[in-house]
């Protein structure tokens, strides 16, 4: 008797297009991933950070102590939108970049240019913010060209 394979079984074993956008997604997502914990870990004082959509969603976080990415997300989202409306109606441009102080540290926030995501950092008060910006930009780099933007 004839070995006859199973074709449906078969072509579900074979790489498919969905399989390549999928296996491009979790790569994209690893490298935006490593790219917010290199930022982490060059700059003192940095507790997290994170990618955001337009619509507020996290796309890739690197976030400490029971820190929620989607309340991460929102506040950044919500103050992005403040700023760049305030920026519209006085006639300051398109909104690029932020830094929020609050009593125990900082918040950033950093247009990508790209595909209408921005960064989101949180900073602790003993953060050297001259360290954070310049290492923010090689980050803000790195993830356009990870995104294909840069």
């Amino acid at each position: 008797m004839a070995f006859e394979p199973d074709l449906e079984t078969e072509a579900a074993a074979l790489p498919t297009e969905d399989d390549d956008e999928e296996s491009t997604q979790e790569r994209l997502l690893t490298e935006m991933t490593q790219a917010l914990r290199s930022l982490e870990a060059n700059t003192k004082g940095v507790f997290g950070s994170a990618v955001v959509d337009g619509d507020g969603f996290p796309i890739a976080w690197d976030l400490k102590g029971g820190t929620q990415q989607s309340s991460v997300a929102l506040l950044g989202a919500t103050l992005r939108e403040q700023l760049d409306r305030s920026s519209t109606i006085l006639d300051l441009g398109d909104f690029s970049s932020g830094l929020v102080k609050f009593d125990k540290g900082y918040l950033g926030i950093f247009d990508l240019k790209t595909d209408d995501l921005f960064l989101v950092i949180l900073a602790g008060s003993q953060v050297n913010i001259m360290d954070l910006l310049l290492e923010n930009d090689a980050v803000l780099r790195e993830l356009k060209e990870i995104l294909g933007g840069g």
